[in-house]
C-alpha cells in the first residue's frame, strides 16, 4: 500500500507550476511478536494526473512519458 506523503511545487523551463505529490510504499516486516510490523519502503513522486517523476537530483525532476525537466525550490523537495 502507498500513502501520500508530501506535496510541493515545481515549475517547467516555461514557468509553468506543476504539483507533484510523494508516496511511500509500506513493507511488512512482521514477525511472530510483531505480526502487523511495517517499514517505509520506496518513494515515488508522479504529477497530479498520475504521470510518473523521475528525480534527477534534489529540486530537479523530469516527466518521464514527455521528458519535460522541472525544477523546485521548495527547500523540502526531495
Amino acid at each position: 500500500m502507498e500513502e501520500l506523503i508530501q506535496k510541493f511545487i515545481a515549475v517547467d523551463e516555461n514557468g509553468t507550476p506543476h504539483d507533484l505529490q510523494v508516496y511511500q510504499s509500506e513493507i511488512s516486516v512482521a514477525t511472530r511478536a510483531h505480526p502487523s510490523a511495517v517499514q517505509p519502503g520506496l518513494k515515488s513522486i508522479v504529477t497530479v494526473d498520475g504521470q510518473s517523476v523521475h528525480r534527477l537530483s534534489k529540486g530537479q525532476y523530469e516527466i518521464v512519458g514527455t521528458g519535460v525537466n522541472l525544477s523546485s525550490s521548495d527547500p523540502d523537495a526531495p
